[in-house]
């Protein structure tokens, strides 16, 4: 397992940041898309794009910045550096840095999974799903989301 999707991130670096309205609830670090059902809904969270439901499903455009309610507006960016918050033992305070994938795992790519997530396992091709690279791993404790600048898709095998 290369990549371990956490709550509690850190936004770390922004590139292009602008305000969008959530359709629904996103949580910061989550990678957003449009809802397709009503374009005038938002920013939703992104899902792994299917071959058979293509028309109802959110391929991911940006990453939110902060945890944003449904019909709220907040902020987004096309690029972010995530960091996982390092965690402090409350016996003696021993700081333990964050871990979300393994150092062996650096540069590897990351894919859109299902409910805003990044994961690192890749879709197979005969499984219909649209492989869609949001990323890549910095640091065992850092990764990098910019799905709009890893427009790179590989589409499942046409029988």
């Amino acid at each position: 397992m290369a990549y371990t999707h956490a709550d509690g991130r850190i936004i770390f670096a922004v590139t292009q940041k602008f305000q969008a309205k959530a359709g629904s609830a996103v949580k910061a670090g989550d990678l957003v898309g449009n809802s397709y059902a009503a374009l005038s809904a938002g920013v939703v969270p992104a899902t792994q794009v299917t071959t058979a439901t293509i028309a109802i499903t959110q391929a991911a455009w940006a990453v939110a910045l902060e945890d944003i309610a449904a019909a709220a507006w907040g902020w987004c960016a096309l690029a972010v550096e995530i960091k996982d918050p390092d965690t402090i033992s409350t016996s003696g305070g021993t700081v333990t840095k964050g871990s979300l994938a393994l150092t062996a795992d650096i540069m590897a790519k990351l894919y859109l999974g299902t409910g805003g997530e990044a994961t690192s396992t890749a879709p197979t091709a005969s499984s219909g799903t649209v492989k869609q690279y949001v990323g890549y791993v910095l640091n065992d404790d850092r990764i990098l989301l910019a799905p709009t600048m890893t427009m790179e898709y590989i589409l499942p095998a046409v029988s």
